[in-house]
C-alpha cells in the first residue's frame, strides 16, 4: 500500500485501551518519521507523521492529548515558525524540537516558544522515549 506525498501515516499502539496519546512527528525524512514510529511501538500512543507542515497543519485540532515533534528545518516553512504560529494561536501542547543544528542560539527563542525541549539529531532512542514520556505526562496534567 503507497501513501501520497503529504498523507499522514497513523500506527495505533497501545498497552491501555483506557488511555489515548497522540504524538505528532513532522519531519520530511521519512527515515526519521518511520524510525519513531517503530520506537513508540512498544508505547501507548498513536503516531502520525507528516512531512511538513503544511500536511501536519491540514490534519491537526488542538482537541486531543497530543505532542508535537518538529523538525526545525522544514521543506516549506521553518519549524520555529511553525511553532510560533501553533503558540500564537493559544495552544500549550508540549512540543520538541529536532535539529541537526548545533546552534546555541535556538536555546533562547526554543524557551521564549515554551519548547519542552531541543532533540538533536541523530536522534537517541532512550532520550527520545523519556520526552515523550514527559510530555505525555504534562499533557496529561493541563
Amino acid at each position: 500500500m503507497s501513501r501520497q506525498p503529504g498523507e499522514p501515516v497513523a500506527r495505533h499502539v497501545s498497552m491501555r485501551e483506557s488511555e489515548h496519546f497522540t504524538v505528532y512527528v513532522i519531519d520530511p525524512d521519512p527515515a526519521i518519521r518511520d524510525s519513531v514510529e517503530l520506537l513508540l511501538e512498544s508505547g501507548t500512543v498513536d503516531v502520525l507523521g507528516f512531512e511538513n507542515a503544511k500536511a501536519f497543519l491540514s490534519q491537526y485540532t488542538d482537541k486531543s492529548a497530543c505532542c508535537l515533534l518538529v523538525e526545525n528545518a522544514l521543506p516549506d516553512i521553518n519549524g520555529m515558525k511553525l511553532i510560533s504560529d501553533i503558540r500564537k494561536s493559544g495552544s500549550a501542547i508540549p512540543i520538541a524540537l529536532m535539529t541537526n543544528s548545533t546552534d546555541q542560539g535556538l536555546a533562547p527563542l526554543a524557551a521564549q516558544l515554551g519548547i519542552n525541549c531541543i532533540m538533536r539529531k541523530p536522534l537517541r532512542s532512550q532520550p527520545l522515549l523519556d520526552q515523550v514520556e514527559i510530555m505525555r505526562l504534562s499533557a496529561k496534567s493541563d
